[in-house]
C-alpha cells in the first residue's frame, strides 16, 4: 500500500502533467476542455498542499485558456456575421458602381431592333445626355419630319463599319418615305470608328465633304478627349442644323470651312449641269432622228414600288417613319 508521501508525489505529478498540458495546447478551444479535469486540480490542490509555484502555473495557464477561448468565440462570430452580410447582399447591390443600365435587343441577324432615336449599347452618355439628345431627336422629327437617329456599340463584331451602319439605316428606315430625310450617327469603341450615313433626302444637303467635317472637327477631338456625350450632341445639332438649313446650330468649325469651299463646289456643279445637259440633248436628237428613219415606235409601261415600315412608341413620341432609303452616302473617320 502506497505511504502518505507516495500519495501526495503521485497528485503532485498528475497536477504538473494537467498544467504543462494547458501551456503546450493552448490552441484547444474551451468546447474540448470539460469541467472533469479542472474540478480535479481544484480538488487535488485541496486536499493536499502543493508549493506556490505549480499553483501560479495553473492559475496562468487557466487564464490564457479563458483568454484563448474568448478569442476564439468573438472570431467565429465576426466570420459568421460577414458571410450572412456577404449572402444577404443583392447583385445590384455588388454591382452598385456599374454605369450600365440599358438593354437592347438584337434580330437573328445581330441587328440592333429599334428602339429609340438614341440607342446607347456602349453605355457613353449620361442620363441627363441621353434624356437631352432624345428629347432634342424627338422634336426634330415632331417639327420638321427629319428623323436623325444615334448608334454606340461596344463593338463592330468583324462587320465593316459602312456595312455596319448602312443595314442599320436600312433596317429602320429612318426618315419619311419619299422624302428619305434620315440620318444615322454610328459609333464603335473598340475599332474606334465614327461614322454618318445619309439618306436619299439629306445627302444634297449633308454631303459627304459636311459629313467629314462633322466628323474631323467635331467629333474626333471630342473622343480623344474622352468627351464622347458632348461630341454625339454637337455632332448630331450640326447634321440637324445643316438638312434644316438653320446655321444656329452648326458650329463655327462647320460653318467655316462649309462657307470657304462653296464657291469652288458652285462652280463644279455649273460645270457638272452644263456637261449633263449637253449629253441629254444629243441623247434625244439621236432617238428623234432614229425614229424618223426607221418610222417606228416604241412604248414603255412604268411599274410600283411599295415599301412597308414599322412604328415606335416611347417616351411620349412616336415614331411614324419607317418609309426612309439609304444609298450609302456619308462619310466615315476615326479618333
Amino acid at each position: 500500500m502506497a505511504t502518505k508521501r507516495q500519495r501526495r508525489r503521485r497528485r503532485r505529478l498528475i497536477l504538473l502533467a494537467i498544467v504543462l498540458a494547458f501551456i503546450f495546447i493552448p490552441e484547444r478551444t474551451v468546447d474540448e476542455v470539460t469541467e472533469a479535469p479542472v474540478n480535479l486540480v481544484e480538488e487535488a490542490l485541496q486536499e493536499a498542499p502543493v508549493s506556490s509555484e505549480i499553483v501560479s502555473e495553473y492559475e496562468k495557464a487557466k487564464k490564457e485558456q479563458d483568454s484563448l477561448a474568448g478569442t476564439a468565440a468573438n472570431t467565429g462570430s465576426t466570420s459568421t456575421k460577414q458571410k450572412a452580410q456577404k449572402s444577404s447582399s443583392s447583385p445590384s447591390q455588388q454591382y452598385a458602381g456599374s454605369s450600365e443600365n440599358k438593354y437592347y435587343t438584337k434580330d437573328r441577324n445581330g441587328l440592333y431592333d429599334f428602339a429609340g432615336f438614341v440607342l446607347d449599347a456602349a453605355n457613353l452618355l449620361t442620363t441627363a445626355q441621353y434624356n437631352e439628345l432624345t428629347a432634342f431627336l424627338n422634336n426634330l422629327d415632331d417639327t420638321t419630319g427629319v428623323q436623325i437617329a444615334v448608334l454606340t456599340v461596344p463593338s463592330l463584331n468583324g462587320v465593316a463599319l459602312e456595312e455596319f451602319s448602312i443595314r442599320h439605316a436600312e433596317k429602320w428606315q429612318l426618315g419619311q418615305k419619299g422624302v428619305d430625310n434620315g440620318a444615322l450617327l454610328v459609333a464603335s469603341m473598340e475599332e474606334h470608328a465614327l461614322r454618318i450615313e445619309t439618306g436619299y433626302g439629306t445627302e444634297g444637303a449633308l454631303t459627304d465633304a459636311k459629313c467629314s467635317r462633322i466628323i474631323r472637327n467635331i467629333l474626333v477631338p471630342q473622343f480623344r478627349d474622352g468627351k464622347y456625350g458632348e461630341g454625339i450632341i454637337e455632332a448630331v445639332k450640326n447634321m440637324a442644323g445643316i438638312i434644316t438649313e438653320d446655321e444656329s446650330l452648326v458650329s463655327k468649325s462647320v460653318l467655316s470651312e462649309s462657307s470657304s469651299s462653296s464657291s469652288s463646289s458652285e462652280d463644279d456643279y455649273d460645270t457638272f449641269y452644263i456637261i449633263l445637259g449637253a449629253i441629254i440633248i444629243l441623247i434625244i436628237l439621236g432617238g428623234i432622228l432614229s425614229n424618223i428613219g426607221s418610222g417606228g415606235g416604241s412604248s414603255y409601261s412604268g411599274g410600283s414600288y411599295h415599301s412597308s415600315g414599322h412604328s415606335y412608341s416611347g417616351g411620349g413620341h412616336s415614331y411614324s417613319g419607317g418609309g426612309g432609303h439609304f444609298g450609302g452616302g456619308g462619310s466615315s473617320g476615326h479618333w
